[in-house]
């Protein structure tokens, strides 16, 4: 649900993390150059103030997420502390159209470096909308480009967000970050959604070639691939 999941991984076009910080309160997020799994980190700082403040993230093209009443969504990060005492990180799901915080769990990122991972697990207290719109009215969702007059699908507007916020003067250093739905929501053993499998096997679909495309293209241009 969380794209891209490391920070500041690229070619994600569309993709990325929003800065959320309450008045009056002095935070950063930058990248920093500690690498996890290959990709730079991400720096959250919290310098002052009193409130709020962190990364929130909308999923594939910003467009947001969906996230049903009383049913628990499974998550991880990987967070790294250089510091010498324990940083608080709040795991949160939230409508951000409402601005009402739909479910927390406080992470303790322990001193001493090093990345380590951990688990939460969030049961939102209310639903999210989702709501057709104008690409045009919504600069910040990316819903795909094509020619003009030409059919596409419908550009989405979801109220869901998950975030990662401070609410005390501290640094830590996150990386990697996964969310998805419970057992509920997934093929047992595997995760993948369970809706996504379920209409496939109303379609009759029975096998998926994964990992590249059935076309190829080069010098003459694209091509089907003969076997």
């Amino acid at each position: 649900m969380i794209v891209p999941e490391s920070f500041n991984a690229t070619g994600f076009k569309g993709a990325h993390w929003n800065t959320e910080v309450s008045s009056g309160v002095q935070f950063t997020a930058a990248r920093d150059p500690t690498l996890f799994n290959g990709v730079s980190s991400e720096r959250l700082t919290y310098l002052s103030g009193t409130g709020s403040a962190g990364v929130s993230n909308r999923g594939l093209g910003n467009v947001g997420m969906v996230l049903e009443v009383n049913k628990d969504y499974e998550g991880l990060i990987f967070a790294s502390n250089p510091t010498s005492k324990t940083v608080p990180l709040v795991a949160s799901l939230e409508d951000y159209v409402t601005k009402q915080v739909l479910a927390t769990q406080t992470l303790n990122v322990s001193p001493g470096g090093g990345f380590h991972r951990y688990n939460f697990s969030l049961t939102p207290s209310a639903s999210t909308r989702c709501v057709d719109v104008d690409p045009a009215a919504e600069p910040g969702i990316s819903c795909g480009q094509l020619p003009s007059g030409v059919a596409g699908q419908a550009c989405v507007k979801c109220a869901g967000q998950f975030k990662l916020s401070m609410a005390s003067p501290g640094s830590v250093l996150v990386n990697y970050a996964f969310l998805q739905p419970g057992q509920w929501g997934r093929l047992p053993g595997l995760s993948v959604l369970k809706s996504a499998g379920d209409l496939l096997k109303s379609m009759g679909i029975k096998a998926i070639r994964q990992g590249g495309s059935f076309a190829s293209s080069g010098s003459e241009g694209s091509r089907y691939c003969k076997r």
